[in-house]
């Protein structure tokens, strides 16, 4: 009986507490509370731990001591399916080299490590001489599989040429679409009235190669903490190579693919040093050649942000325009081809009269089999070598060039224009709208050449296997045109199917043949024809009519777009079998879901039961979908052509290249700031004034500033052409926060392509204002996009650069953001362990901790964030600075308006005054491997 009142008191003296807690968490999740097997961690420092001890004798939570040891259970756990994906890809590594047979396998999913340091500062409870601030510095590293594998890459066209990494005219106007929808959405979120009718109609995405990607959620394994100070180089060489051995894939001792190693600006010149230190290694995994380090996202978007707080005749190949002598021999190795003007100690030199030398033996010496016969070509190109077509290409055009250019120089440049409409591939010449090109023949090409003109009327002509003619409104058509239909016999020219090739390829044949056909007729009528004779053709070969049926569907799924343009009617069509069944009536925008939405009862049966029934319920939805694309489409093309008229008025100034001044200071080589890197041939620098040469380019100018006495001359800032310093401010700023939200949107709808072209747009930002550590990881974003990775390597370096930790297509956010956001919780959560050995002992318990909790809170609605109280003051804060631009007319020039505070660098243009050392900057810096990426000594 004490022992029952002895328990009763010990319930009454807790009860409170316990009420309290429960109350904390909501009367209505008592149930939820008691089933949860990690209510115990929800809240830390809610109640002591003898509270949560009560709490567990009372089955209403779980004890502290068996959620740490399930927690520690489950570290092991932690990269289990990581290193099955390792094993996976050795194992396809393997059977691709041994078997060439990967296309039987399945692909394995690829994957990418993520690191940053995790610095912490531990205060002692009481400072003496001996207890003291205690800095941490630790690596945090988790790993993510890549949502995109590539399937058909194709290699980039290199990244030598200086120019290749700014923007090109295309790349710009690609530019000026995106600014267009995001000047538009800025619009339609802080104009009310025209978020009315706009708002749900304007989209929300732009489309990209990788969209449905970037909609899909992302795996992500949290690898914990390593006792690695990423500032030392052999704590790095150490951790990458524990890293190498467990999630590399490795082929014995030599790395079987590579592994992608994201970060801040920091590690990823880390990586590269640790490479640089172990380069004299035997094995690529001893090089450290199992990573391949880039710069990540979310940083360079905080730094923009900082800174905003052959082929020429051979003769004329070795000529200048003057007719001098410009070069001496032209060099032929393995992997290039280059001239050189004096002295070059390559075996593989030859000069202008050796070139033609052995083009003359060539082609006097080619002999071929006739009749058991043999025979020697003494007249014209022989046709079959290898070089024919070139040489042909090459004879043609130095006639071609030389009547262009004495039109020129004759003042005749009317008459050269009427030959811009004229092409030729090999010995077929093709001249539109040019009625004297017949007149100028003779002039053009030798005598000994014979011209045969091929015009059968004059609206219409015959070009390669292209028929063009023009109907009687002008406009131009083309059909195929094949001369081989005008034979009075059969033509065999496709496999028959008892052939000995596989059946998928020979049904193959059709749809390629239906794509051709496609592309080189313009009207239906022409087309249909083609389509029709070669399956007849096919079906008297033994091909199976059901497999030729569904062939036309698969090419009308895949290719649509280019059959689009014949604008067949539906009236051709049997409209009810292609669009009404009774069991979709679950699919949103069917006809029988409509049917059931208006309760258009009458409609069912046969149509001819119920015509008229069918006939309104058809016409009702016509005429919405006109009224819907009247809505999604005029009134998108209004605003996007207003959007798009400001912006190419403001930010491209009516100007088609934003970057001239910097290309032109690219593409020309004698410009002055291209004078010390333009005498580089085969890695020396030679003297502009004599035959000296030197390693290294501060040798050259010591050299000419010595012996020639050329001054080295610093160049001096240009005076300010902003006149209005108001108005050329807003401009810079409206400039710079529009490219800043271009970046940010991009990373938020996972598009790769676009985060890592806009490399070339901060690179001149970076090189004018002294970010030289940002300046160098554009440059080796660019080059890493550009053909220095491998072409799967490059696909999945644009492809994969996101998180998306819920799905969605705008709701993706950088690899190293994510980190950030690990190193956040992962601090909170250690508070408990004051020593550098029990936070490292626990470490890989924080993220399960962290995920546990996330999940918890998220079902019982604990801690669920409320929102920021200040965005809701967003529109009208806007609206506010908007009208006080208005009041200060900032739009107007005004000459008399300055800057109390003088800004360096204000140009309304950014990309203005950005070419100092910029040529030097990219010789420097531009990478020649993906591993151990640092600069250039030599210049």
């Amino acid at each position: 009986m004490c022992e029952m009142f002895a328990k009763c008191e010990k319930v009454i003296k807790y009860r409170k507490e316990i009420d309290d807690i429960i109350r904390s968490f909501g009367e209505n999740r008592r149930r939820f509370l008691a089933k949860s097997p990690g209510s115990s961690v929800m809240k830390r420092g809610l109640r002591s731990p003898q509270s949560m001890e009560v709490l567990c004798k009372f089955g209403l939570c779980v004890h502290p001591y068996t959620v740490r040891n399930k927690l520690k259970g489950w570290e092991d756990k932690l990269d289990k399916e990581l290193k099955e994906l390792k094993i996976h890809c050795e194992t396809c590594s393997n059977a691709l080299f041994f078997t060439g047979e990967m296309e039987k396998k399945e692909q394995p999913f690829k994957y990418q490590l993520v690191g940053d340091n995790w610095d912490m500062d531990i205060l002692p409870s009481y400072r003496t001489t001996d207890r003291r601030t205690q800095s941490l510095h630790l690596f945090q590293i988790y790993a993510i599989v890549d949502r995109y594998t590539p399937t058909n890459p194709i290699k980039s066209c290199g990244f030598d040429d200086n120019v290749r990494y700014i923007p090109s005219i295309s790349e710009q106007k690609i530019l000026l679409n995106e600014l267009t929808f995001l000047f538009a959405t800025s619009i339609i979120r802080n104009i009310p009235q025209i978020a009315q009718h706009l708002q749900n109609v304007y989209p929300q995405h732009i489309q990209h190669k990788h969209s449905d990607y970037a909609a899909m959620k992302t795996k992500q394994y949290p690898l914990g903490l390593f006792d690695t100070n990423e500032n030392k180089t052999d704590e790095m060489i150490r951790l990458l190579k524990d890293l190498t051995d467990r999630y590399v894939p490795l082929d014995n001792d030599n790395v079987a693919d590579a592994v992608f190693f994201g970060g801040d600006r920091l590690t990823d010149e880390r990586v590269q040093c640790a490479q640089v230190a172990t380069k004299d290694s035997s094995t690529s995994k001893g090089r450290l050649e199992g990573f391949i380090s880039k710069s990540e996202d979310f940083h360079r978007l905080m730094n923009l942000m900082e800174v905003n707080i052959y082929v020429h005749v051979i003769i004329n190949a070795f000529t200048s325009k003057n007719g001098n002598r410009k070069y001496k021999f032209i060099v032929v190795n393995y992997d290039k081809t280059y001239f050189v003007k004096e002295k070059s100690d390559s075996e593989n030199k030859y000069t202008e009269t050796d070139i033609i030398q052995m083009l003359n033996f060539l082609i006097d010496n080619i002999f071929l089999v006739f009749g058991g016969k043999v025979f020697q070509q003494i007249v014209g190109i022989p046709m079959g070598t290898n070089c024919a077509p070139l040489l042909a290409d090459i004879f043609l055009y130095s006639s071609e060039a030389e009547f262009i250019q004495s039109l020129v120089s004759e003042g005749k440049r009317y008459l050269a224009s009427n030959f811009n409409f004229t092409y030729r591939y090999i010995d077929d010449v093709l001249s539109i709208n040019n009625p004297k090109f017949a007149d100028y023949l003779s002039s053009i090409y030798p005598a000994e050449l014979e011209v045969k003109e091929t015009t059968e009327t004059n609206n219409s002509a015959s070009y390669l296997d292209i028929m063009l003619s023009y109907d009687t409104d002008g406009h131009m058509n083309t059909s195929l045109y094949d001369k081989r239909d005008d034979f009075n016999f059969s033509i065999t020219n496709f496999p028959f199917l008892n052939s000995n090739i596989p059946s998928s390829p020979a049904y193959g044949v059709f749809i390629s043949q239906l794509i051709r056909y496609a592309r080189a007729s313009t009207k239906y009528t022409d087309f249909v024809p083609r389509a029709r004779r070669l399956s007849d053709k096919l079906l008297s070969q033994g091909y199976v009519c059901d497999r030729l049926t569904s062939s036309p569907r698969k090419f009308y799924g895949r290719y649509g777009e280019l059959v689009i343009h014949y604008d067949v009617p539906l009236s051709r069509m049997a409209i009810f079998k292609l669009t009404y069944s009774t069991e979709s009536a679950a699919d949103p925008c069917t006809v029988h879901y409509y049917r059931n939405i208006l309760g258009y009862r009458t409609v069912k049966g046969p149509v001819k039961n119920a015509y008229r029934a069918y006939k309104l319920l058809y016409y009702t939805i016509g005429d919405a979908i006109c009224v819907a694309m009247f809505r999604n489409e005029l009134e998108k093309e209004w605003l996007n052509g207003v959007c798009e008229k400001l912006v190419k008025k403001w930010f491209f100034e009516e100007s088609d290249d934003v970057f001239q001044e910097i290309r032109e200071v690219l593409e020309n080589p004698h410009h002055e700031e291209n004078y010390w890197t333009s005498t580089l041939e085969s890695g020396r620098f030679h003297c502009h004034h004599c035959s000296k040469d030197y390693k290294r380019v501060s040798s050259l100018k010591a050299h000419e500033s010595e012996k020639h006495k050329i001054p080295l001359k610093h160049s001096t800032k240009k005076k300010r052409e902003t006149k209005d310093e108001v108005h050329g401010y807003i401009m810079m700023l409206f400039k710079l926060v529009m490219l800043q939200r271009n970046f940010d949107s991009a990373v938020d709808m996972g598009d790769g392509s676009r985060c890592v072209r806009f490399a070339k747009y901060e690179l001149p930002i970076y090189h004018k204002t002294h970010k030289i550590k940002f300046t160098i990881s554009s440059i080796h974003t660019i080059a890493m996009s550009s053909g220095l990775l491998n072409p799967d390597q490059e696909e999945r370096f644009i492809g994969n650069r996101f998180v998306n930790l819920q799905g969605g297509v705008n709701s993706n956010i950088a690899l190293d953001e994510y980190i950030e956001m690990i190193n956040r919780d992962t601090k909170a959560s250690c508070t408990g362990h004051k020593t550098k050995e029990s936070i490292l002992r626990h470490s890989k318990e924080y993220p399960l901790l962290v995920q546990l909790t996330n999940q918890l809170e998220a079902a019982s609605s604990v801690g669920t964030r409320k929102g920021f109280h200040h965005l809701s003051s967003y529109c009208s804060d806007v609206q506010k600075v908007a009208k006080d631009l208005l009041e200060h007319d900032i739009f107007r020039q005004n000459e008399n308006r300055k800057l109390n505070k003088k800004l360096p660098g204000l140009d309304k243009n950014p990309f203005l005054n950005c070419t100092k050392d910029l040529s030097v900057m990219l010789h420097r810096h531009r990478p020649l491997s993906p591993y151990g990426r640092l600069r250039d000594s030599t210049f």
